[in-house]
């Protein structure tokens, strides 16, 4: 006869015996005593987790419906010959977008792990950090291609723009 005890017993067993008998599964961190902002989320806390969910699912929604409406949906084309803007983005799209860019400013008071295993609390610490590891991922990530394609915008384009007024 099935026993629920039965199996959560055996179940709690297994972990044990993966994880071992003294292993804590979540990793414990050389936290030094500083004064820490109440602005400054933590790498490990549940709210950061949650939102890291959050950011994996807008991921999928992008890397669905982009190529969707590249492929799929309708251009129209004007009387000159030259193809007209696609369908406005949704609401859904642009919250997508408002989303990534939250991201990147959350990025910005986030903890980290230094390679001395010291959790870093330091506003500016953190913040170079950041510029100096993901940042530049985290923008081209955050690019509205999408938004850029529905009005007829160029990403190309734009890089010869930023690097025309870079120049000059």
């Amino acid at each position: 006869m099935f026993n629920p005890n039965m199996s959560r017993l055996f179940m709690l067993l297994c972990l044990k015996s993966v994880l071992g008998a003294n292993a804590n599964p979540i990793p414990e961190y050389k936290v030094a005593d500083v004064q820490k902002s109440r602005f400054i989320l933590l790498h490990y806390g549940a709210f950061k987790a949650g939102w890291d969910w959050l950011i994996l699912l807008a991921t999928f929604y992008v890397a669905i419906t982009v190529p969707y409406n590249v492929c799929f949906t309708a251009v129209e084309m004007r009387e000159d010959g030259v193809s007209a803007a696609r369908n406005p983005p949704s609401v859904s799209d642009i919250l997508v977008e408002i989303l990534f860019i939250i991201d990147i400013v959350l990025n910005f008071r986030t903890t980290y792990v230094s390679t001395s295993g010291q959790v870093v609390y330091d506003a500016r610490s953190i913040c170079i950090h950041y510029v100096t590891s993901w940042l530049f991922v985290d923008l081209i990530a955050a690019l509205p291609f999408d938004l850029l394609y529905a009005f007829n915008i160029s990403v190309v384009s734009l890089m010869h723009t930023y690097t025309f007024t870079f120049l000059y």
